[in-house]
């Protein structure tokens, strides 16, 4: 606007110049000539000042010669920009969509997320079910490794029980057919029954003879229990039980006891076998100890003076026994009373006005082979 004043002005102060001066141009009149040089004044200022700002600018260059290739782009910038709206509609379109899509999807996230911790509960229950149920697997299992044992156990005793039974049955037959003979007043030597026994010192051991003296020994015992010769009974050794205690016999250098037990039943007329026990001989009792001891009181009757005196008896025979006495293997007892002695102590304390201690003492010392010999004491407090 400034430039187009400017211009005006300008032009209008040449028109008015050459108006004064009364030129004429092409035969026209002052006043028309004025207005045409105001013109032409314009249009050259105009071109000259185009000119000038074309030289000085490479933009007005451009907007001047590329007008059209301008408004070309003017033209293409105006139909992007249409598209480009057309398209931002369609994305706000296809945002507001994605909009209701994507609070769908959050509703629906809701919901899955509601159910997850409803199967994250579920799964811990069933996780505590499941190891509440390994916990009783692994129980069951212990139980049933434990119920094996024992059922190996169980059937090992089977097994140890069928054995003992069917060993229990054959000694019942042989103790039924060994009854039987002994109702016939066949049996001579009953199977375990001690024939003899021998103390050897060391000084004295010579294996052979210590053995010969023991069958001899049992040879006599047996004859004079059968009311025989000694040479109508025959006690013997077989070959390896005389090898087993030859070396028994040969391996110690203490004193040692030999016992000759009868290894099957035998009837009158037959060989008895035997087979030698060796143990190490001790003195278990001291001369004068007291075995066992009892206050009684007076006025006792010979019946209870007879049952105090066999349970005195009794208790000597277990106390000699658990220390080391070897009793007679088939009546369990270590020794002897007689009956003049035993019904001696039975007068004594039937007779006693006063109470007594009635006591059982060792008459001399006690070796492992025994016998147990005792006297009765009784005295007055």
């Amino acid at each position: 606007m400034a430039v187009s004043a400017v211009v005006a002005y300008v032009g209008d102060v040449v028109g008015m110049r050459i108006g004064k001066k009364r030129i004429s141009l092409f035969g026209l009149r002052p006043r028309h000539t004025s207005s045409v040089v105001t013109a032409l004044t314009g249009v050259l200022i105009t071109l000259a000042t185009l000119m000038v700002v074309s030289a000085a600018s490479e933009t007005v260059r451009t907007a001047l010669l590329g007008m059209k290739f301008v408004q070309r782009q003017v033209t293409d910038l105006t139909g992007q920009l249409q598209q480009n709206r057309q398209d931002l509609e369609s994305l706000e379109f296809r945002l507001f969509q994605s909009q209701e899509e994507l609070q769908k999807k959050a509703r629906a996230l809701g919901e899955v997320e509601k159910r997850l911790i409803q199967e994250g509960a579920a799964l811990r229950e069933a996780k505590d079910r499941l190891e509440e149920a390994q916990s009783h697997t692994k129980d069951l299992e212990d139980r049933r490794a434990l119920l094996e044992v024992q059922l190996a156990d169980l059937q090992s005793q089977k097994t140890n029980l069928s054995r003992s039974v069917a060993k229990l049955q054959g000694e019942a037959k042989a103790l039924r057919e060994g009854l039987q003979q002994v109702r016939e007043g066949r049996i001579a030597v009953l199977a375990g029954e001690l024939l003899s026994q021998l103390p050897v010192e060391p000084k004295e051991r010579t294996p052979r003879r210590s053995l010969d003296l023991l069958l001899d020994r049992a040879s006599q015992g047996l004859a004079a229990r059968l009311a025989k010769s000694p040479e109508q009974v025959s006690v013997a050794l077989d070959e390896e039980e005389r090898a087993k205690a030859l070396a028994l016999l040969s391996g110690t250098a203490d004193r040692r006891v030999l016992r000759l037990i009868a290894r099957s039943n035998a009837v009158l007329g037959e060989t008895v076998y035997g087979q030698v026990q060796s143990f190490r001989s001790v003195v278990v009792v001291k001369e004068g100890e007291v075995l066992a001891a009892r206050e009684v009181p007076s006025g006792t009757s010979p019946e209870e003076a007879e049952q105090i005196l066999h349970v005195l008896l009794r208790e000597v025979n277990q106390k000699v026994v658990r220390r080391g006495v070897l009793p007679d293997p088939l009546r369990g007892t270590v020794g002897n009373l007689s009956a003049t002695e035993f019904y001696d102590g039975v007068e004594r304390i039937a007779e006693s006005r006063t109470s007594l201690t009635v006591s059982v003492l060792a008459q001399k010392d006690i070796y492992t082979e025994g016998p147990v010999a005792v006297r009765i004491v009784t005295k007055a407090p």
